[in-house]
């Protein structure tokens, strides 16, 4: 009954203390779990009743339409992130140390390094969705990647290729 009064109270204009019993805060940790805001492990109760409050508050307007956090498991783990990434940037590397000896298709590695750059955000983000340490992180990095791939790609669980495979040279 208290966690039910205590979500209304995220939508109501009443004051909150600075201080509360402990109950109150156990509560709102309840609340927050729920609403796959946070986990009972994050920092609660080392900051006044009002800032933890006013966080949790502050995040159910912010995730309202960011993705479960458990949409995570949808995609790779953080290690084969970090793989993809590190792929991801040998190219570019690559990539960058051609433009300077090929000034005559200067342009068309500016087409290439723009889309490793796109590329990379979007496995960075992808990196940021597998967040271990944060509910609210995860969520804003599924939110962000969702926005890069697409809802079709993101609820099947598709990411691009970490490299522009289609400027690759052809091999006869």
């Amino acid at each position: 009954m208290l966690d039910l009064l205590l979500t209304l109270w995220f939508v109501s204009p009443f004051p909150v203390p600075q201080k509360a019993p402990p109950v109150l805060t156990e509560s709102l940790v309840r609340v927050a779990t729920a609403l796959d805001l946070s986990t009972p492990a994050e920092d609660w109760g080392k900051a006044p009743f009002a800032s933890d409050f006013g966080w949790t508050r502050m995040m159910l307007g912010r995730m309202g339409d960011a993705p479960p956090s458990h949409d995570a498991l949808r995609f790779p783990p953080a290690s084969e992130c970090d793989h993809a990434l590190n792929a991801n940037y040998a190219y570019r590397t690559h990539v960058e140390a051609r433009q300077a000896f090929m000034a005559g298709e200067w342009f068309a590695h500016e087409t290439v390094l723009a889309e490793c750059c796109r590329l990379a955000e979007i496995w960075s983000t992808a990196r940021q969705a597998q967040s271990p340490t944060s509910i609210a992180a995860r969520r804003e990095g599924l939110k962000r990647l969702r926005e890069l791939i697409g809802e079709t790609d993101f609820y099947a669980g598709r990411l691009p290729a970490p490299v522009p495979l289609r400027h690759f040279l052809q091999i006869d």
